[in-house]
């Protein structure tokens, strides 16, 4: 395991980190956290011409898909002990999105007449209303945030708090998502609406499809809706598969485990700490200081997205224009008004150890811990998580037959040794700089091997954890519908027959479900949307 420092680590063969050690392992991070940040000090990381911003949105909400971490605690020797646990049973399912369905996420569908006295289920996906103040001239934009309300203060017989200071219009703290976090802030509420609206355009095609039959309207409504998820979901895997996992994993890595297949996958059933803690914090290092969002304004500063969720700055929503984003500037390979005039394209920043000063320093709010900042969050969180260390990785990977494609930590010493002095924040004989390169934080170092290999791809070793969690993840709860094709749309086309009787002259949901493309791309899925009209 990760001990801090080796044999002699701070941190106990059993995980615990005395009290006597647990200031030196913050200073330790807090350290590393400074060397991070003089990186690139006076000059922002390079472009990466690989990763457009819109994947470093989608990377963190994938990583919501896959891991909940909650509270939980447990009486053990007469005392309370605190711990947290994966509440994402079954990852990659769009559980982030859809929660547990229509009747335990009520939230996050919208409402319509007929739903009164449970009738008809709710089944499409709340949204907020559409701007009236839409820009032209942005073809991947909807112009619209997440639904938000504000609370209800007029319960009957309930102690009423103070009044607040008299508003125009009231704060808008309550969030209508199944996931709370997809609005910590602007980009990932307005990716969260990308997702909502093809819902609602495949439910759409599936009620279509089934407008004839006369079966009870209830089981109807809940068999399109999980039709229409299903259809949902399947677009979405094929998505990383094909398009993310392509473009973040090192070239060799991405062969072995997708195109040739021929690479070991994990057995576990769980999430592994070391993709939750560790590779998968890597999405981190690619958030650009500011972004072009649309074609009515200029270049916007992310503190101002950081910012904008119903729980940090409830005065500020729902989102205005200038968040609107129009997706064509961050997934689209050669992104172009609807004119075919070219626009100004957001690329992530290169994958390596260091960050934007808004995740460096204080503005992101960071809870539950002594952090100053994200990046400094992801060392200290890696370190009382319990992953295994960068050597044991290493050793373990080549006997499973990696050895060409993962090296030897021995050979990553010397490296780590000449990159920690800078600013003299490590000098020569320093006990931390020692800790460092005998057992680096894995966070930390992912980035770092990144860097090495280039930044535009991780590294073989943090290439490899994030393959098999996710391809793991695929194995272990498949949809049930892949042996329907080898094709995106025979399987969606077996979605239809899986949920409706097709022979009956009255259903024709496959032929309904059979304009959708064998989307295997973000850019190909906007494309898609805004020709059914999705964007308004």
């Amino acid at each position: 395991m990760f001990r801090a420092g080796g044999a002699n680590g701070w941190i106990s063969a059993e995980g615990v980190v005395a009290g006597k050690h647990r200031d030196g392992l913050h200073q330790l991070a807090a350290k590393l956290t400074a060397r991070i940040e003089a990186e690139n000090q006076g000059s922002e990381p390079a472009d990466n011409p690989r990763i457009p911003s819109g994947y470093t949105y989608l990377l963190q909400l994938i990583a919501h898909d896959m891991v909940d971490s909650v509270a939980s605690f447990s009486i053990a020797s007469s005392a309370l002990c605190p711990g947290s646990r994966n509440a994402r049973s079954a990852p990659l399912l769009l559980d982030t999105l859809y929660g547990t369905g229509p009747e335990e996420s009520p939230q996050a569908y919208e409402f319509k007449p007929e739903n009164i006295l449970g009738n008809i289920p709710r089944t499409h996906m709340r949204l907020g209303p559409r701007s009236e103040a839409a820009p032209p001239g942005n073809r991947y934009c909807p112009f619209r945030d997440i639904a938000r309300s504000a609370p209800n203060s007029s319960d009957e017989g309930q102690q009423k708090a103070p009044e607040p200071p008299a508003r125009p219009t009231p704060l808008l703290t309550e969030t209508m998502l199944a996931d709370s976090r997809n609005d910590a802030h602007a980009l990932i509420s307005q990716l969260t609406v990308l997702f909502q609206l093809l819902h609602n355009h495949v439910l759409s095609l599936v009620e279509k499809g089934t407008s004839s039959i006369s079966s009870a309207p209830r089981e109807l409504a809940f068999r399109q809706f999980r039709c229409a998820r299903l259809v949902v979901t399947l677009v979405y895997r094929n998505i990383i598969e094909r398009d993310l996992l392509r473009r973040i994993l090192d070239d060799r890595i991405y062969d072995r485990y997708v195109t040739k297949a021929d690479a070991p996958r994990d057995s576990g059933e769980s999430i592994p700490l070391e993709f939750s803690f560790g590779a998968f914090r890597f999405g981190h290092s690619m958030v650009r200081g500011a972004y072009s969002v649309n074609s009515q304004f200029g270049l916007q500063d992310v503190t101002g997205a950081l910012l904008l969720s119903s729980e940090q700055r409830p005065d500020f929503l729902p989102v205005k224009p200038n968040w609107f984003v129009d997706w064509d500037r961050f997934f689209v390979a050669k992104a172009a008004d609807g004119a075919g005039t070219a626009v100004q394209r957001n690329l992530s920043k290169v994958i390596g150890p260091h960050y934007v000063q808004d995740l460096v320093q204080g503005s992101v709010r960071v809870s539950g811990m002594d952090a100053a900042g994200l990046a400094h969050r992801d060392l200290l969180s890696a370190c009382y998580a319990g992953t295994l260390s960068v050597s044991a990785l290493c050793k373990e990977l080549r006997a499973k037959g990696f050895e060409r494609e993962v090296e030897d930590f021995g050979a990553w010493r010397s490296r780590l040794d000449s990159w920690l002095p800078r600013l003299n924040l490590f000098p020569a004989g320093d006990d931390d700089r020692k800790r460092i390169v005998e057992d680096p934080p894995l966070p930390f170092f992912v980035l770092f091997e990144a860097q090495h290999h280039g930044g535009q791809h991780l590294g073989p070793l943090g290439s490899i954890i994030v393959a098999e969690a996710i391809l793991g993840a695929f194995r272990r709860y498949p949809l049930g519908v892949e042996q329907g094709g080898s094709t995106l749309r025979q399987r969606i086309s077996r979605c239809g027959e899986t949920f409706f009787d097709e022979s009956s002259a009255e259903v024709s949901v496959s032929e309904w479900l059979a304009q959708i493309d064998e989307i295997e791309s973000m850019s190909q899925l906007l494309e898609y949307m805004r020709r059914q009209g999705c964007f308004g």
